[in-house]
């Protein structure tokens, strides 16, 4: 009887730790050495498995994995469709990892393996793609999170501050009511504040006193390409995001804007950076606004600079291992002609800098109004915020850029929006204007819309 009791509370703890929910992990591939067989205790069962290597086939060969009491040689699953999408196998029943390859063999791997959680395994909206070519990737989805993984580069370049990983994103296209963040890492279970690249960008304005006066929001229709030097990140997307992902290193120490109004990075995921400069493409008729957002840790031997050199004033933000930054925005109001990143010392650490610059007539803009009183910029589009709302029969009058078009929608207690040419507005408004650009901007008259609410 007691050996009978014995053998169930066996069984019963060897299915509770079999059930156990465990975090989504990384696995390097140099880390398991031949003569072991590796019980990998940390993975989640039903959790999807994925190979992220270019590594030689002869070597790959030799490492064999065993999950549900089947083996696998990672040859076979390194594969990659055209489009970025890997073979992936699902755990069950633990995970073993054993490799024949001699010592100098293992430690000349670069890949590594990614095992999700269960719940990201089953989640329609979940996908996973391995950057080895060049390959389109398409997104869509009300709430959808994409993992990138990539790989080694084939062909690495002479930088000393190039990344061994690389994904170079161009083409980047989405619809203006949709929106699209990069974040480093891979997703778990908890929230972090790990973004480095938003579109569309928001962020705060203030009064002299340090009072929150309403929210900026600039969608970007034009987006730079961008070098991410990491090993994976992921992203978060609603609505349709296309864009092409190529496992290449382009060399961008200096690099000028192809478009007034834009946003790029500037990533350090390597430790080691050289100076980078971005040269800011000038509006000769309309005002500008520059801005960045920056998380940064630096190694302890160095102070990462990011400045904004305008012809009669800079904007200088320093970090060290003391003074780091989370998802900081920062908004300078005067014509930036260049941004300039650098470091005191080579090792330089981790940092991220999304930058913009931003034609004030040319690029949708959308301000929330929070007070009464508050001014509604030119180009703007004004929505619900908290403060008082106008009585049915007040006028709203906006500017908008010449051969705009504008569409009010969701007007609640408003009966009159008039496009005219002052910009300031009495209180908060209960009522959302949208503004899309002409082609003819620079050739039409202001439209004027006016809508009555029955």
């Amino acid at each position: 009887m007691m050996r009978a009791c014995s053998i169930l509370v066996f069984l019963f703890s060897a299915t509770i730790v079999s059930n156990v929910a465990a975090d989504p992990v990384v696995l390097i591939l140099k880390d398991y050495t031949n003569g072991t067989n590796y019980q990998i205790n940390n993975v989640e069962e039903g959790g999807s498995l994925y190979v992220a290597s270019n590594d030689a086939v002869a070597s790959l060969n030799n490492i064999q994995l065993v999950t549900g009491g089947k083996p696998y040689l990672l040859s076979d699953l390194a594969a990659v469709q055209p489009d970025g999408i890997p073979q992936k196998i699902t755990i069950s029943g633990g995970l073993t990892i054993t490799t024949t390859n001699t010592d100098s063999a293992t430690n000349a791997l670069t890949g590594y393996l990614y095992v999700t959680t269960a719940q990201q395994a089953q989640d329609p909206s979940f996908g996973v793609y391995v950057i080895t070519g060049t390959h389109n990737i398409v997104l869509s989805g009300a709430q959808a999170t994409t993992v990138i993984l990539n790989t080694e580069l084939v062909t690495p370049p002479d930088d000393v501050d190039r990344s061994e990983k690389t994904t170079y994103v161009s083409d980047l296209k989405m619809d203006i009511a949709k929106t699209v963040i990069f974040q480093w890492g891979i997703p778990g279970k908890q929230a972090t504040n790990n973004q480095f690249f938003r579109n569309p960008f928001n962020y705060n304005n203030y009064d002299s006193n340090g009072n929150h006066l309403n929210t900026t929001q600039l969608f970007f229709d034009h987006v730079e390409p961008l070098q991410i030097g990491l090993d994976y990140w992921y992203i978060s997307s609603s609505g349709s995001v296309s864009m092409t992902m190529k496992n290449t290193y382009v060399p961008n120490h200096n690099y000028t804007t192809t478009a007034v109004s834009t946003t790029g990075l500037v990533v350090s995921g390597t430790f080691l950076f050289n100076q980078h400069t971005v040269n800011f493409q000038q509006d000769p008729v309309n005002t500008q606004t520059f801005g960045s957002l920056i998380s940064a840790y630096p190694s302890p031997r160095a102070t990462v600079s990011f400045v904004f050199n305008g012809s009669d004033e800079n904007s200088v933000q320093n970090y060290d291992i003391q003074n780091n930054a989370t998802q900081l925005v920062k908004v300078v109001k005067f014509s930036a002609q260049t941004l300039t990143v650098s470091s005191s010392d080579v090792s330089a650490g981790t940092f991220y800098c999304q930058y913009f610059s931003n034609s004030n007539a040319r690029n949708p803009m959308t301000t929330t109004v929070a007070t009464s009183g508050a001014t509604v910029p030119q180009g703007s589009t004004v929505t619900a915020g908290t403060g008082p709302t106008l009585a049915a029969g007040s006028t709203l009058t906006t500017a908008f850029p010449p051969g705009s078009t504008v569409s009010t929608v969701n007007a609640g207690t408003v009966t009159t929006v008039t496009a005219g040419s002052p910009t300031t507005s009495s209180a908060t408004v209960a009522t959302t204007t949208s503004v899309v650009r002409s082609p003819f901007s620079f050739f039409s008259f202001f439209v004027v819309l006016t809508l009555l609410i029955l």
